[in-house]
């Protein structure tokens, strides 16, 4: 996303607050839909994604859903579906489901925040940055397998290298 130039840790309590300032700070493009929730739209490398972030004060959870449409029309929805439950295993944050209507991915992360810690719009992009990676991290297999051009091992393995070893 950027670099940590702008570090917002002023006694906010509210992340939403925190996500609004840096979302202003970042020219990301952003709705304010009520005092516990926004939604912000980041750019993959893929894809263009739309991260919903609710707040409950009364828990103390920050639940953030980051969606990307992605059609199965004539897809082999099993290999598809498969490839997610898949890539489920390897995410080691949060977890993706599919939505029919509208035909959409939507990765799900919780954190839990202490009641006396503020958060900072590091700790925020930090988040987002993640969650951006996952979802281009798997984006690749789950097309592949959408497409039906692999099997869902496959295609996993197909999009995924995983470096082992110093060359």
């Amino acid at each position: 996303m950027s670099d940590a130039g702008f570090v917002l840790n002023s006694g906010i309590r509210n992340p939403i607050a925190v996500a609004e300032l840096l979302a202003e700070d970042r020219n990301w493009d952003f709705k304010r839909q009520s005092e516990d929730e926004i939604v912000v739209t980041l750019e993959g490398q893929w894809k263009i994604y739309t991260a919903s972030l609710c707040w409950s004060e009364p828990y103390g959870i920050l639940s953030i859903e980051c969606s990307f449409g992605i059609e199965l029309s004539g897809a082999d929805s099993h290999e598809f579906l498969k490839t997610l439950n898949m890539a489920n295993m390897r995410s080691w944050l949060g977890s993706f489901t599919y939505e029919e209507n509208p035909e959409t991915v939507v990765y799900s992360y919780r954190l839990a925040l202490e009641d006396e810690v503020d958060v900072s719009s590091r700790q925020v992009e930090c988040i987002l940055d993640t969650i951006v990676a996952d979802c281009d991290r798997f984006y690749p297999s789950l097309d592949l397998a959408r497409l039906g051009r692999l099997p869902a091992a496959e295609s996993l393995a197909a999009a995924i290298i995983e470096t082992r070893g110093v060359a």
